[in-house]
C-alpha cells in the first residue's frame, strides 16, 4: 500500500509520499474493543514520541465504525503540565480547508448559492469589473484549487509587520487590491496545462469571505447556522474564540519546543485561521464520512503532481486502485501546531490527530488508520 503525508509546511504544500508494504485484509472492520484500541494509540505514539517529556498535547480522536474515542497525551505546557482534554483548543492551520468548503456545501443544500456560480457574483463591482479574469473563476474553481489562483497574493509582503505572523496585518481591503488586477503567470498556467492543481490559500481564503458576503453573516455564524446544523453542532469551531473560550486555546510551540510567538489571520482565516476542539472535529468528520451532502466535496475533481492523488473540494482523495479503499484526508501545520485527519467511508473509519507543536504527527495518523483498515 502506497501511504501519503500531504504536509503544509511554511505555508506551502509538499507531497511526500511514503511507500510501506500493507496487507489490508478483505473482510469488513470490526469495532476495536475500547482497552484494545488504547493500548494500539499508545503504541502508535510511542513509536514517534515520549509523551512523559514532551511539553505539548496530542489528542487523538477515533471512529470505528459506530464507536467514537478520545485519547490524549503530553500536557499542555512547561507552564501548565495537566494533559489536554475534550476541552482543549488547537489552531487548525489547512485544516480550516475542509471545513471552509464543507461550509460551502452546506449552504448549497440551503441554496444560498450554487458551486457553479461565478465569484464575481459575490466581490464588490470596483474589484471585478475591470479584471475579466475574474469572471472566469467559479465557487468550486476556488473549492478544488483549480483558479489559477497563486499560493499567496502577491501583494502579502507590502503588508507583513511579524516575519512569524505572516497574515496578521494583510486585511480583506488587501486581498481585494491583488484581484483587481491579478492575471495568471505563465507558471500557473503551465500547471494547469498538465491539469496539475494550484494549492492556494488565497483562494480557499477567499472563498470564506465569498460565503460571506452571499449570505451577509460573519464566518463563524455561518459555521453555526449552516454547518453546525449537519454535524450535530460545533460550538467551539471558528475563526474567534469567545473570552470564554481563550483560557482553554493550547500554546503552539516550535520544533524545539519553545513557545511559539501567537500568530493571527485577519482576512485569511478561512484557510489557515481557524480554532476547534477534538470532539468538534470528530463530529464534523463523521458528518463528512455520513452526510451525502458532503458528497461532492469528495469526488476526484482535478490531479495533483502525484498519480494516486486527485483532489476534490478542499480535500485529497487517495486512490490506488485495486488494493487500497479510497482515503480522504488533509494535514497542516501552522504556527505551532500541527494536525491531520483522514477517514475512510466503507468502513467508517477515521482518525483526527491534534497538536499543539510544530512537530508533525502525520505518522501517528496514517499508522492508526492503517491498523483500523487491517
Amino acid at each position: 500500500m502506497q501511504k501519503l503525508v500531504l504536509v503544509a509546511k511554511g505555508g506551502k504544500i509538499t507531497l511526500l509520499l511514503v511507500m510501506v508494504l500493507l496487507l489490508l485484509l478483505p473482510n469488513k472492520a470490526q469495532t476495536q474493543p475500547s482497552s484494545a484500541l488504547r493500548m494500539l494509540a499508545d503504541k502508535v505514539v510511542a513509536n514517534y514520541v515520549n509523551a512523559q517529556n514532551i511539553n505539548y498535547g496530542i489528542a487523538i480522536g477515533i471512529i470505528d465504525g459506530k464507536e467514537t474515542y478520545q485519547y490524549y497525551y503530553g500536557k499542555t505546557s512547561d507552564t501548565l503540565l495537566q494533559l489536554p482534554d475534550s476541552n482543549s483548543v488547537f489552531l487548525l492551520g489547512s485544516l480550516s480547508k475542509v471545513i471552509t468548503t464543507s461550509l460551502m456545501m452546506s449552504m448549497v443544500n440551503e441554496k444560498i448559492l450554487q458551486p457553479t456560480d461565478s465569484i464575481t457574483q459575490f466581490l464588490p463591482d470596483s474589484v471585478w469589473q475591470h479584471n475579466p479574469f475574474l469572471q472566469t473563476i467559479s465557487l468550486q474553481k476556488l473549492a478544488s484549487h483549480t483558479a489559477l489562483l497563486p499560493k499567496n497574493p502577491y501583494n502579502l509582503p507590502q503588508t507583513i509587520v511579524q516575519p512569524d505572523n505572516l497574515y496578521g496585518n494583510y486585511q480583506l481591503e488587501d486581498l481585494y487590491r491583488f484581484l483587481q488586477s491579478y492575471q495568471p503567470t505563465s507558471g500557473i498556467f503551465k500547471k494547469q496545462s498538465k491539469k496539475l492543481f494550484v494549492y492556494s490559500h488565497t483562494g480557499i481564503g477567499l472563498l470564506g469571505h465569498l460565503l460571506e458576503n452571499a449570505s451577509g453573516l460573519h464566518f463563524d455564524q455561518l459555521i453555526e447556522q449552516y454547518l453546525g446544523k449537519y454535524c450535530g453542532g460545533l460550538p467551539i469551531t471558528g475563526a474567534r474564540l469567545q473570552p470564554t473560550k481563550l483560557p482553554y486555546l493550547l500554546p503552539g510551540h516550535t520544533i524545539n519546543g519553545k513557545l511559539a510567538p501567537p500568530i493571527s489571520f485577519a482576512s485569511m482565516y478561512a484557510s489557515e485561521g481557524l480554532y476547534s476542539t477534538l470532539p468538534n472535529m470528530l463530529r464534523f468528520v463523521r458528518a463528512c464520512m455520513t452526510n451525502k451532502l458532503f458528497e461532492p466535496a469528495l469526488e476526484p475533481h482535478f490531479n495533483t503532481q502525484l498519480p494516486d492523488v486527485k483532489v476534490g473540494w478542499g480535500w485529497y482523495v487517495i486512490m490506488n486502485g485495486k488494493r487500497q479503499p479510497v482515503i480522504y484526508t488533509h494535514s497542516g501545520k501552522t504556527g505551532g501546531y500541527s494536525n491531520y485527519l483522514a477517514f475512510e467511508k466503507e468502513k467508517q473509519v477515521a482518525v483526527v490527530v491534534l497538536s499543539n507543536s510544530d512537530n508533525r504527527i502525520d505518522r501517528i495518523g496514517i499508522d492508526l488508520l492503517d491498523i483500523l483498515l487491517r
